[in-house]
């Protein structure tokens, strides 16, 4: 009995002896494991909440330096964008201050001095025909100021009354005759502003649409919409071609650069704004655009300073600068 007590107790003892050996393998947890994998994964190597997408990319040129290289700076501020409507056309003479010659009396062309590109004044004397029926000569005057812009009347020919001998027109003020297509017809009305060009590269002028034809071209399928125009220097010659953009109701953008401002870096649309030590490439959210200048959501504000000429240069030195770095 006492040898079966005693083995008892030395099973016991044996018993214990092993679990506490087990519980002193256990390591106690670190501070933080209490997230596991999961939150090392979610923190990753500090750099995932702004990763190197998000890294800060200055070209280090000084505003001097730049400005030498093309680059201009400007001030980005409030502006207002306005849709505008891409059109063509050309200029017309006002179809309301024309003359037409015409004989009054069938007879011969005996004088008509007046050449294409003449001016005349009111009053002064265009064609003179000898009647037929007179023999008597008689003279057609100008009943308008303008200029001669056709002219048919051959000396010694016959004419009638149909023959249409030369036009007069007077060429200040000139149209502008638009051609609208089927998808802006609803957005075109009298009173809207029209910038136009005659030349590549000149400054735009603006006038009003004072006309839109309220039926279309079945040729063209389009609308006409017509500007007058004053052209006192006669520089808007009749026949030639304008291009211009009419200008609907805009947004008011709290921010707005140039569009040769923006860049495009690492696939991601950027403005360089100068800063201290030069130009940061600073990654953009943008808004409505009426093709030239584009509004600002995101990381450009009023009053910063930003190139908005030139900003290849700066595109160029940074990729330059990038290029070093990696070797």
């Amino acid at each position: 009995m006492r040898f079966t007590q005693i083995l008892m107790i030395a099973i016991v003892l044996a018993l214990g002896a092993t679990g506490a050996w087990y519980v002193l393998q256990q390591k106690p947890a670190a501070p933080g494991d209490a997230h596991g994998e999961a939150g090392h994964k979610e923190g990753g190597d500090g750099h995932e909440g702004h990763g190197h997408d998000d890294e800060v990319k200055i070209v280090k040129l000084t505003e001097g330096a730049a400005t030498a290289a093309g680059v201009k700076i400007e001030t980005a501020g409030p502006a207002l964008i306005r849709e505008r409507i891409e059109v063509s056309g050309m200029i017309q003479p006002d179809q309301e201050r024309l003359m037409h010659v015409n004989a009054r009396f069938a007879g011969i062309v005996r004088a008509a001095p007046k050449k294409v590109g003449d001016t005349v004044a009111k009053g002064e004397t265009l064609v003179t025909i000898e009647s037929n029926e007179s023999l008597s000569a008689y003279n057609i005057v100008a009943s308008i100021d303008g200029t001669v812009i056709e002219r048919d009347a051959v000396i010694g020919e016959a004419v009638t009354t149909e023959k249409r001998l030369m036009v007069v027109a007077n060429l200040d003020p000139v149209w502008l005759e638009f051609r609208v297509f089927a998808r802006n017809f609803d957005k075109v009305k009298p009173g809207q502003e029209v910038e136009f060009t005659v030349k590549p590269g000149e400054a735009p002028q603006m006038a009003a649409i004072s006309f839109v034809s309220p039926f279309g071209s079945a040729d063209t399928q389009s609308l006409l919409a017509r500007a007058v125009v004053p052209n006192p220097d006669r520089r808007l010659r009749p026949g030639l071609f304008v291009t211009g953009a009419l200008l609907l109701d805009g947004t008011n953008a709290a921010t707005a650069i140039r569009n040769e401002a923006l860049q495009t870096v690492d696939g991601k649309t950027v403005v360089f704004v100068k800063v201290k030590d030069g130009f940061e490439a600073r990654q953009v959210e943008l808004g409505s655009t009426d093709g030239r200048i584009t509004e600002v959501l995101f990381g450009v504000v009023a009053g910063d300073r930003y190139a908005s000429e030139g900003s290849f240069v700066l595109k160029a030195e940074l990729g330059k600068s990038e290029a070093a770095h990696e070797h």
